[in-house]
């Protein structure tokens, strides 16, 4: 029997685009401030986020989405899970 955290195991377990590293710079380059507190990489670890997560959009069949900037926000390292995942 497959439950939803094996479905969601799944999803995660699927590679990134070989493209995501270069999307991951570009939109680094538009949007280098962390949303919420706006430090930037010169002062904290700034990560790219999904406002629909990866698992997510690969599950809608849209992997599109993973390098739509539309989809992208940049938070920083403090702000990532609180804001990012637990809104």
């Amino acid at each position: 029997m497959v439950t939803i955290d094996d479905d969601v195991h799944l999803m995660l377990a699927l590679p990134r685009s070989p493209h995501w590293p270069a999307c991951e710079r570009h939109h680094l380059s538009i949007q280098p401030r962390c949303l919420v507190c706006l430090r930037d990489a010169t002062e904290t670890k700034i990560t790219v986020h999904h406002r629909y997560p990866f698992a997510y959009i690969v599950g809608l069949e849209r992997p599109d989405l993973e390098r739509d900037e539309r989809n992208l926000y940049t938070l920083c390292y403090d702000h990532h899970l609180p804001i990012g995942h637990l809104r």
